[in-house]
């Protein structure tokens, strides 16, 4: 939003939003298509939780707040709940035999 303000932001949420729905709905139904038939595929689909939302807005279906609160918080607890599983696992790295041109511009 900084660099290209409010009508790059509206575009960026729209490709968001068509890559989610192609993602779960098409990704899921080949992946699951792959190993499945078609019957189980759709089933894969229709089990994500995407799909679920992009229904209840199709159909103005709306979430009961109880529900929505502890929807919230959880929303609200990911990230550091994230961060933290990220430095459980970074605390696990040998830097004895950490191949640094990996990961930055630095040539052995």
């Amino acid at each position: 939003m900084f660099a290209y303000g409010e009508e790059a932001f509206a575009y960026s949420i729209m490709f968001l939003v068509l890559q989610s729905v192609i993602m779960n709905c098409f990704g899921v139904y080949y992946a699951a298509r792959g190993e499945t038939g078609l019957k189980m595929a759709l089933r894969a689909v229709v089990k994500m939780p995407a799909t679920c939302c992009i229904v209840m807005k199709v159909f103005s279906i709306s979430m009961p707040s109880n529900l929505m609160l502890t929807i919230e918080v959880f929303a609200e607890a990911a990230i550091p709940t994230v961060l933290i599983i990220l430095g459980m696992q970074l605390a696990k790295i040998e830097w004895r035999n950490f191949e640094w041109g990996k990961v930055t511009m630095l040539q052995e």
